[in-house]
This record gives C-alpha cells, sequence and structure tokens, in this order.
C-alpha cells in the first residue's frame, strides 16, 4: 500500500518529521520476531483484498476534500485534521509515528511543543537553539559576561519599573547560591524577557482594549482574560460576546508559536546545563533559606530545601528541595505586562494545589504557564483550567519521578487546549489521573492537548458521575484520554466551530482506562483524537462513542500494541458504537497489535461505518474472545463489520459509501452472540421483526452490508501461517 497525501501543508509535516507514507514490510515471522510500532499496518495482501470486497480497490479508502466540503458551516477547521479523511491508513501510521517521537525522549518538551503547534499549521521558532557555555544568547549581555555583571543587568532592567528590585538580605542571600543555580535562575529570566515582547504580537492589543474598555490592558484581570476567552465554552444557555469567537481569528498563532518554542527552548537548555553541573559539582545548599527580588519578567523567588509553603503571583519560582505546598495562581501568567510563569522544583513529595482559582497551576492563559518537577511523589490539583492547560497561550507540566497524581475537579487539565498547546509530560511511577471531564489529551477549537506518560502502571479515570449529557441518558459525557472536542452550535448561537486535537500516549505498564461517552481515541466535530498504548497488560472500560470512534466529520484512532488486554468485560454500563465506529461524515480507527484480548461489544461496534463514515476494527495477532451483547439500542444494526442502512436522502450523502471493516489476522478466537431478547408484547400488539443474526466467526469472512452504498467486509483467518480466501458466508441481503 504504498500511500501518497496529496496535500501541501500535511506533506510538508510530514517531510519536516521524517514521516514515511510508504508501506512497511511486515516481520516474515512475527511470532518470532517482534515488530516496531512503525511495522503495525495491515499486510498488503489483506487488504488489497479487503479493497476489493468493499469496492476500492486501487483507490485509497477515504474521502476527498469535496466531499469533506458538504460538511460546511463550521469556523476554524484544521488544515491537519481535514487532509486525514483521504486515506484511513495514514491516521494510525501518524499515531505510530507521534507516539514515537514523543517518547524516544519524553524529557524533550520543547519538542512536544513544536509537534502541538504543528498540529495547529503553525511552524516558527525551529531555528534557535539554547545558549551554552558563556554565551548568554541576547545582544543586551555581553558573551562571556560572568554571573555578577549578568544579575547586575538584569537588576538595572528591572530599576526601571521597581524602585527597589532587590533588598539587602535577598541580596546576601542570593550570594550563598551556588554558581549553578545562579545561572539557571538568570538564563529563565533571560528567556522570558527575549519571549514577552513576542508574545505581546500574537495578541490584537487595539481590538482587545476596545472590548475591556481599558487604556492598559493590565487593567484587566487575568480571571477577566480567562472569562472572555473561555465564554464559548462555558454554559450552553449563555450567550457568548461576539468578539470572543472574533479573537480566534485575531490570534496571530504564529507569534504564539514563535515565542512558546522559542522560550521552551531555552528552558530545554538551561535546564539540561544545570542537571549536568549539578552531576558534575554536587553542589550544597545547605544553610539557604530563601531570597526573592524583582525583574523585568516579574518576581522571582528561591527557596531552599525546608517545607515551604508557597503562595503568589511568581514569574519564577525555583525550588531546591523538600516537600513543599504550592497554592494559588502558580506557574500560571499574573498580568498581561507578565504574561509568563515557570516553576522549577528540585526534590521532594510536593503538593500543588490552585484552590478554587480557575486557569491557573501552569495555565497558559494569554501567555505561557509551565511546572517542571524533577523527582517526588507530587499531588497536582485544580478545579478548572490547569495541569498543562492552555486559553490563548502555553502550558506545561513535566514530573520526571514519583508517583504522582493528577486530579481537575472539572474540565480543561493534564494536557488541554483552546487556542495553544497544553501538555503533561510524566516519564516514571505509578501514576494516578483523575477528571471530571475535557482533559487528558483534550484538544478543542485551535488547540492541540497532549499527554505523555512514558512508563508505569496508570490509572486514567474520567468521572463516571460527572457530566450527564441528555443525548445520553444516564451516561456521562468524558471527552477524555486523547480526544478532539469542536463546538457544535447549529441547535444553537450558529457558531460552530472546528475541533482541535488529543493525543495521549503511554509508554510501559499496565494500565488502567475509564470514561464515559467519547473517550479513548475519539473526535467530535471536525476534530482528531488519538490514543497510543505501547505496552502492557491494559484494562479498557468506556461506554459510548469511544476507543476509536466519532461523529460529525471528525476522526478517533485508538492503538493498544502488545499486551493481554480487556476491553469493557463486566462493564454494566457499555452501551455501543466502540472500537472503530464513525457517524456522519467521520473515519473511526482501532487497532490491537498483539496479545490474547477480551472483548465485550454490543450494537454497532468493531468496525461500524454508519452515515457516509468509514470504521475499521483489526486485532492484528492472538487468541481473542469476543462477545457481543445484543440487549442494546440499534439492536437491528449489527458489529464486526457492518454499514448501517438508509433510506435515500436525495443529496449528495447518496453518492457516498459507508465502510465498515473487521479484521483478526490471527489466532484461535472465539465469538459469542448474546441474543437480543424482546419483551414480552403488550395484547394486541404484534411481534416485532426478528434481529438479524452476526455472521462471524474464526477462520471465515462474511458481509453483513453489500450494495454500493452501504459495504463491509468481515475475515477471520491466521496470516501468519498462510492467508486463503476463505469461503465467503451467505449475505443478510
Amino acid at each position: 500500500m504504498n500511500r501518497i497525501l496529496f496535500i501541501t501543508t500535511i506533506a510538508l509535516f510530514l517531510l519536516i518529521n521524517n514521516f514515511s507514507l510508504a508501506q512497511e514490510t511486515p516481520s516474515p515471522d512475527p511470532h518470532l520476531a517482534g515488530i516496531g510500532r512503525m511495522d503495525l499496518t495491515v499486510p498488503d495482501e489483506i487488504w488489497n483484498y479487503v479493497l476489493e470486497e468493499v469496492g476500492f480497490d486501487s483507490q485509497l479508502l477515504g474521502y476527498s476534500a469535496d466531499i469533506m466540503a458538504n460538511y460546511g458551516g463550521s469556523d476554524c477547521i484544521l488544515p491537519a485534521v481535514e487532509m486525514f479523511f483521504r486515506d484511513v491508513t495514514t491516521i494510525p501510521r501518524f499515531g505510530g509515528r507521534v507516539s514515537g517521537y514523543l517518547l524516544g525522549n519524553p524529557e524533550d518538551f520543547a519538542f512536544a511543543t513544536l509537534y502541538g503547534f504543528i498540529m495547529l499549521e503553525s511552524r516558527a521558532g525551529r531555528g534557535y537553539t539554547a545558549p551554552t557555555g558563556e554565551s548568554w544568547g541576547v545582544d543586551w549581555i555581553e558573551d562571556g559576561a560572568n554571573i555578577d555583571e549578568v544579575f547586575e543587568a538584569v537588576i538595572d532592567l528591572a530599576s526601571d519599573e521597581y524602585n527597589h528590585p532587590i533588598y539587602s538580605d535577598d541580596l546576601a542571600a542570593w550570594e550563598t547560591l551556588p554558581e549553578c543555580v545562579k545561572k539557571l535562575a538568570l538564563r529563565l529570566i533571560i528567556a522570558g524577557e527575549e519571549n514577552i515582547p513576542i508574545l505581546h504580537e500574537a495578541f490584537d492589543q487595539p481590538f482587545m482594549m476596545e472590548y475591556f474598555n481599558v487604556d492598559d490592558l493590565d487593567e484587566v484581570s487575568m480571571n477577566r482574560f480567562y472569562e472572555f476567552a473561555s465564554a464559548p465554552w462555558q454554559d450552553e444557555e449563555f450567550i457568548p460576546p461576539r468578539e470572543s469567537f472574533e479573537a480566534l481569528e485575531k490570534l496571530d498563532m504564529f507569534y504564539l508559536n514563535f515565542a512558546s518554542l522559542y522560550y521552551m527552548t531555552m528552558v530545554q537548555g538551561a535546564i539540561s546545563e544545570f542537571k549536568t553541573s549539578m552531576e558534575e559539582m554536587h553542589p550544597s545548599f545547605e544553610g539557604f533559606g530563601r531570597c526573592e527580588f524583582n525583574t523585568p519578567i516579574g518576581h522571582v523567588g528561591i527557596f531552599g530545601t525546608g517545607e515551604n509553603t508557597i503562595d503568589g503571583e511568581y514569574a519564577l519560582v525555583i525550588d531546591l528541595g523538600g516537600d513543599d505546598i504550592y497554592t494559588g495562581r502558580i506557574g500560571s501568567p499574573s498580568s498581561f505586562s507578565n504574561p509568563i510563569s515557570i516553576v522549577l522544583d528540585l526534590d521532594g513529595d510536593d503538593t500543588y494545589d490552585s484552590g478554587d482559582e480557575s486557569a491557573s497551576l501552569a495555565c497558559g492563559n494569554h501567555g505561557i504557564g509551565a511546572i517542571f518537577d524533577f523527582d517526588g511523589n507530587d499531588t497536582y490539583t485544580c478545579t478548572e483550567s490547569g495541569i498543562g492547560c492552555a486559553w490563548y497561550g502555553t502550558g506545561v507540566v513535566m514530573d520526571t519521578g514519583g508517583y504522582d497524581n493528577y486530579t481537575t475537579n472539572g474540565a480543561w487539565g493534564q494536557g488541554a487546549a483552546h487556542a495553544g498547546v497544553g501538555i503533561l509530560i510524566d516519564t516514571e511511577g505509578n501514576d494516578d489521573y483523575y477528571c471530571i471531564c475535557q482533559s487528558q489529551a483534550f484538544g478543542s477549537t485551535l488547540g492541540t492537548g497532549i499527554l505523555v506518560d512514558a512508563a508505569g502502571n496508570d490509572d486514567y479515570l474520567a468521572d463516571l458521575e460527572g457530566v450527564m449529557g441528555t443525548a445520553f441518558g444516564d451516561h456521562t459525557v468524558s471527552f477524555a484520554q486523547g480526544t478532539g472536542y469542536g463546538r457544535r452550535a447549529d441547535f444553537g448561537d450558529g457558531h460552530s466551530l472546528g475541533g482541535g486535537v488529543g493525543i495521549l500516549v503511554d509508554g510501559d505498564g499496565d494500565d488502567t482506562y475509564t470514561a464515559g461517552v467519547y473517550s479513548q481515541g475519539a473526535g467530535y466535530w471536525w476534530a482528531l483524537g488519538i490514543l497510543e498504548d505501547l505496552s502492557g497488560n491494559d484494562t479498557y472500560t468506556n461506554e459510548w462513542y469511544s476507543a476509536g470512534s466519532a461523529p460529525h466529520f471528525a476522526i478517533g484512532c485508538c492503538v493498544d500494541f502488545e499486551g493481554d488486554d480487556t476491553y469493557n468485560i463486566g462493564n454494566e454500563k457499555l452501551m455501543c458504537q466502540t472500537q472503530g465506529c464513525a457517524r456522519d461524515g467521520s473515519i473511526g480507527v482501532f487497532i490491537d497489535g498483539s496479545g490474547d484480548d477480551h472483548y465485550l461489544h454490543s450494537n454497532r461496534c468493531a468496525g461500524s461505518g454508519d452515515l457516509n463514515s468509514i470504521a475499521l476494527f483489526w486485532d492484528r495477532m492472538g487468541n481473542d474472545t469476543y462477545t457481543c451483547d445484543r440487549n442494546h439500542p440499534y439492536q437491528y444494526d449489527l458489529s464486526y463489520g457492518d454499514a448501517t442502512e438508509y433510506p435515500l436522502y436525495f443529496t449528495f450523502r447518496d453518492s457516498v459509501p459507508s465502510v465498515g471493516i473487521f479484521l483478526d489476522t490471527a489466532g484461535v478466537d472465539s465469538y459469542e452472540e448474546i441474543e437480543y431478547v424482546w419483551p414480552e408484547p403488550e395484547e394486541g400488539q404484534e411481534q416485532p421483526d426478528p434481529v438479524p443474526p452476526l455472521l462471524f466467526g474464526n477462520n471465515i469472512d462474511w458481509k453483513h452490508a453489500t450494495n454500493t452504498r452501504f459495504r463491509s467486509f468481515g475475515l477471520d483467518t491466521d496470516w501468519f501461517t498462510g492467508f486463503v480466501e476463505e469461503e465467503e458466508t451467505e449475505d443478510t441481503e
């Protein structure tokens, strides 16, 4: 399947990132020789056979730009999302490439920032490198200047704004610090000073001053900025101001990208240099208490190894160790003039808690907010919009040691973004993630949300009693764990907005994923959601439109590379439309690479294309168990490769095929259908038509739908002992 994606933006994206769309040759015997994630592609012979069976022989299985143009009426549609509709096979390959990059060096938060903005069709700041050695990287400080000279230059700049930038006691404390700590602090201050002017260029300041009716944007609190930015996504009964939509168009994503990547590159270089110095010099922090002073970027605090309580609006915090407590607006911009805030904590079992403060705790609210915690069993808690969240900015949390707990008692946390990039990276430890909704790698309009957990037995939970959606009865609407989300407004104010990109990547460990509706690699309304789990015996629980599912011109992709996994076993709240399900101009992809897996499905699952959509389910190998309980909604619709049928619409829909594909390509598999049980008919009521049976089974192929509008194919075979075209069972039509 040598495929080329003929589109400039995506082609450039793939070229930049060394992304090859050429089909890689599978290992000759994967039972004996392990394969890599990028080898996880359906073998050409099988795929060509499938394409022929669904009437796409010699064609890409996807939808053209002309077809997708029929789903109009939304602003802010990302080209990077729209282009993936061309060929269903590029979607999981892209997910594999992303997971490879992000896990290749999970501490490379600058690269994660770059990737996040690339998904937003913005490329800027890639040519910058962090200064090292005796270079300071700016024209207002000479290379070779010593620490004292640089500190004096910084204080002189601050004197333009503050009468006393630093007091004598704090200066005395500063002078006792090891040189490596001083240099780290100065590099971070310089990074902020260089990038604040660039950040300001991202915003249309006359437009904002007119809306807020002020002469100086520092008169506007960060809470007001947040309320304005989030207005289109707050209570559905609330009518957002027209300007809150216009602001999306007026945001200069290139400048936001430029400032964010430039800053993160400088921060990453400073941290790397500091760690090297620590390893070489083993400096002592004994006797140091604290020092605080004002700088051109805002207030700076450096704290010793005691148990500190840190509360306040700091532009920079460096904590040298100890079990610390952080409260309030920490790691989040304090004003328009001071739009950067960063925390570096070297060690200790720390507590970060923003209380009732929204847009806090590493939230890039019209700026950049970040927390870097290098060791300790830490606890992060926010109420709304934090822990690596972005609102017209960039928010980053990176935790590189310990068993950590992340809690978002509302929405928009743990790698969540609207108009910007939100990132949460945890490199090790058995970690717990909890949210109510719209978190854990959540990308909304013009946003990329990324969550990377490199290792550990992790638990991801979106509260099953969280937000109950009126369209889903007693099922909570999660939008969590790798979801892209757009704003649907055709039932409201009409300002529909395309969604963003949510990417959750988990490396190693036996993980548990629990969520309700729209979760675990799901997209909604011109959005893309990806979940990639690379290893471990994992447990997935979801309810509806999850695990590689999408409705309304969106894309969902869920890939579990290896392990003996269980999917919805014992889940009494499972409804339907999971694991390779797509509806209304969408694409849903589910892939399990290897392992003896156990699946519980209902109707419209496991390769179900519905209403001009394409769905693919593929279990590559393993002795798997499939159970389908038909006692759920849509009992007349099938799973395991099906396309839901509709009468003629007399619109473009009548010429756009729906396709459902189910593949299990190795192993001795078992299939069980729990038949639908009709309630006893009332007196005088006729017995309904019987529910059509499933045609699945081990080592056979089948078709549930066979006409040109509705196409399906199911195949269970043992490819690794030789592919044979099995005798086809009778069609249901």
